[in-house]
């Protein structure tokens, strides 16, 4: 141990009684370990990694090799890897009680093989399975060790609650102040006053005096 680190040299057998640990890999990538767990890690030809589980769960990120490997009492997971292509191992893996293994792949397609006769079951990226000694294989929502996903609430620098990243409906604003955020509504803006409207006079029309065209017709002048 140095430096607060434990180093783990090839052949070792890893207990965790619970919680999880994190193990870097000095080749790249990490495993990161669920208790309880009961595992062996071996280092094999041209950095491979051998890895038997006995219990528990693994997280598995690391760049991935031809002759890596994943060994239970029932089942071996290898990479599928073509030859001369970058690829990486990403998968979340739960050894079960009476030895059911959940796959996860995130990552370049899995090979899962039984010990105990000739079937294998490819595990591509986005179709958990869970695997069950004599058993044919069965789609799952997911499989166990994995990291703590983040809050789904967002804080400011300042340890306040950051806004909102969907905006309340226009018109209204919520209120932090109660337990329970209530819809209150803003204050219609005041409206907008507009000049009176001026009416017009009416045109004057000159009228001659009535009794004046009264006698001017009367007497013919």
């Amino acid at each position: 141990m140095a430096d607060g680190k434990l180093t783990v040299e090839s052949g070792t057998v890893v207990h965790v009684a619970g919680g999880e640990a994190k193990l870097t890999l000095t080749r790249g990538g990490y495993l990161r370990l669920c208790g309880p767990l009961r595992a062996t890690l071996v280092s094999g030809p041209r950095d491979s990694l051998l890895i038997t589980l006995g219990q528990g769960g693994l997280e598995l990120r690391f760049p991935a090799h031809a002759d890596d490997s994943l060994l239970t009492p029932d089942f071996r997971v290898a990479p599928l890897s073509p030859p001369g292509e970058v690829a990486a191992v990403s998968a979340n893996l739960d050894l079960e009680s009476g030895g059911t293994l959940c796959v996860e792949n995130h990552g370049t397609p899995l090979a899962v093989s039984s010990w105990w006769g000739n079937e294998s079951v490819g595990v591509i990226a986005g179709m958990p399975l869970r695997l069950t000694p004599g058993q044919p294989s069965v789609g799952t929502t997911g499989c166990g060790c994995r990291a703590a996903p983040p809050p789904a609430v967002a804080t400011a620098g300042n340890g306040e609650t950051a806004a909102p990243l969907f905006p309340a409906a226009a018109g209204l604003r919520y209120s932090a102040d109660r337990e329970r955020s209530a819809a209150v509504p803003v204050a219609p803006s005041p409206p907008v006053k507009t000049p009176p409207r001026v009416k017009a006079p009416a045109p004057r029309v000159k009228r001659g005096n009535f009794l004046a065209r009264f006698f001017r017709r009367l007497f013919g002048k």
